[in-house]
C-alpha cells in the first residue's frame, strides 16, 4: 500500500512538488515524512498555512483512499488548527480515519515538527465516489 499511496501523491501535478515520502499506509491511516523547502515557506521562515493545509488535505485524502472504497475521493470539508509555528523539519504528517458512512468519510489529521511538537491538527470529511 505503502508504493501505491506514492505513486498517487507523485501523478498528482500539484503534490508531487511537496516531497513527500510515505512512511505508513495502512487501512485507515496513513504517515507521511515531509522535508521543510524554500517553496513552503512565508516571511519569516515559517510554513505557509496553504502548505500546512495542503499536507493535512492530502493526509486525510490518502488515508481514506487505502479503506479502498470507490474509485476517487474529493474533500467536502477540512478544518485545521494552527497551534504553533512550524520551522522545524523534516515534518511528520498523520491521517487516520475516525468514521466511515455509506459516501462520507471523517478523518483526523496532524503536523509534528522534527523537536516532537504538534504544530497543527485537523479535521475534515471526504466524499467517495
Amino acid at each position: 500500500m505503502i508504493e501505491e499511496v506514492s505513486q498517487i501523491l507523485k501523478m498528482d501535478n500539484y503534490l508531487s512538488n511537496m516531497n513527500i515520502q510515505v512512511i505508513k499506509a495502512e487501512n485507515g491511516h496513513v504517515e507521511f515524512s515531509v522535508p521543510i523547502t524554500d517553496n513552503m515557506l512565508r516571511i519569516g521562515a515559517i510554513v505557509n498555512g496553504g502548505a500546512t493545509m495542503t499536507l493535512m488535505d492530502a493526509a486525510g485524502g490518502m488515508a481514506v483512499y487505502t479503506l479502498g472504497h470507490g474509485s476517487n475521493q474529493v474533500t467536502v470539508n477540512l478544518n485545521t488548527n494552527f497551534l504553533r509555528k512550524i520551522d522545524k523539519g523534516p515534518l511528520k504528517v498523520r491521517g487516520t480515519v475516525v468514521k466511515k458512512g455509506k459516501r462520507i468519510v471523517f478523518a483526523r489529521m496532524e503536523i509534528i515538527d522534527s523537536s516532537g511538537e504538534l504544530c497543527a491538527d485537523a479535521s475534515g470529511s471526504w466524499y467517495i465516489y
